[in-house]
């Protein structure tokens, strides 16, 4: 990356690339400076490539075997029981191995999270607001 935008005597909020109208309730959220700096700068970093395996297409046992067999490293999610984490992020996606089939979709654990809970039904419609 080149070199950072950051300049001496820039606001704390514009530092962390922070919008000002969020800046006061994570304040209070998070409390003394330090802590607060150390999760919005954890915002700023590149999350991991989970994917989301159809059930009803494999099980992730066999789209884990089917992935590694492909040559990528990845490991089942730890809280999602139908994840899978890639270890690394810059891959083609359609190299991955289901990912055309509908075996295996790009969705983040925590949205998988979601829609476990939410108990999602074949043939019913979720919308994911966090999708990239």
């Amino acid at each position: 990356l080149g070199p950072s935008l950051e300049v001496d005597g820039m606001e704390l909020d514009a530092r962390c690339e922070c919008p000002q109208w969020a800046w006061p309730r994570l304040q209070a959220t998070f409390g003394d400076k330090q802590t607060l700096m150390r999760e919005l700068r954890a915002l700023q970093t590149a999350p991991p490539l989970d994917l989301r395996v159809n059930t009803l297409k494999a099980t992730r046992e066999d789209a884990l075997a089917a992935i590694r067999s492909a040559g990528f490293r990845c490991n089942p999610t730890r809280y999602s029981p139908v994840g899978i984490r890639l270890e690394e992020r810059a891959v083609l996606l359609g190299k991955i191995p289901g990912l055309i089939e509908g075996i295996v979709e790009p969705q983040d654990e925590g949205s998988q999270l979601i829609a476990l809970l939410l108990e999602a039904r074949a043939g019913e419609t979720i919308v994911d607001y966090c999708a990239g």
